[in-house]
């Protein structure tokens, strides 16, 4: 009896046909006869090969199909190490968003954004002066191509306060939860609020006090000069 994988017996105006490699014999093809021995190739066989061996592997990599168990998906933590001022964040940097949906941190800026994202760690006593001045910020900046992202460093398993927080301070700013602090690690972030500035391309140009935001703001937003303090010292904060 021939060797099939899939029996197309009901489709043969689609399937019928096809060729055998007798068993015994040179590789020499011949129409395929009920009852013989050997392996037969089908049209339908060899579509099913194309199927997992050529479009299947490009419809994962696109992410048209679910990933197989044995690839991974992200970059693993281990191939990160903290940033320096002019490194390239990790698009694999993802962090939970308030609805627990994972998300990249540079999917929250277009490829004409640059991206200001503070951290913050509820309750903390620092922040309460600085509230106003994030406000203004958000104001002054918000229709000029910048895109605002707070994440919380409260452990747990989501921000409890910071959301309700932002509301109360009329801050519309999008979160991410950092209960981990694998972000935070990632970002050198010592006390908080600290802010970071990633630019058009994903490379951290800031990090420090809100006060020098604006400052560094203007910069990179004129493309008119270099960053002369890129990291100025944060005075006053609640240590992570």
């Amino acid at each position: 009896m021939k060797t099939s994988i899939f029996d197309l017996s009901s489709f043969p105006a689609v399937f019928g046909g096809g060729t055998c490699l007798p068993a015994g014999r040179s590789m020499d093809p011949r129409p395929v006869a009920a009852g013989d021995d050997g392996f037969c190739f089908s049209p339908a066989l060899l579509v099913s090969l194309f199927l997992v061996f050529v479009l299947a592997p490009r419809l994962h990599a696109q992410g048209m199909l679910p990933p197989s168990p044995d690839v991974s998906t992200s970059t693993s933590h281990e191939e990160w190490h903290p940033l320096l001022i002019g490194d390239r964040v990790p698009e694999s940097l993802s962090l939970p968003n308030e609805s627990a949906v994972h998300r990249s941190v540079l999917s929250y800026h277009s490829a004409i954004d640059i991206l200001v994202i503070t951290f913050f760690s509820e309750p903390c006593a620092a922040t309460k002066d600085l509230w106003p001045k994030f406000r203004r910020l958000n104001e002054a900046y918000k229709d000029w191509r910048v895109a605002f992202l707070a994440i919380s460093t409260e452990p747990g398993e989501s921000p409890m306060q910071l959301p309700a927080i932002l509301k109360q301070e009329k801050i519309p700013w999008q979160i991410l939860h950092d209960g981990q602090k694998t972000a935070a690690a990632l970002f050198k972030i010592k006390a908080t609020p600290e802010t970071v500035i990633v630019d058009e391309f994903g490379v951290l140009r800031y990090r420090g006090p809100v006060s020098g935001v604006r400052q560094a703001l203007d910069i990179l937003i004129g493309h008119s000069d270099e960053l002369k303090d890129p990291e100025p010292v944060m005075a006053e904060g609640c240590a992570l």
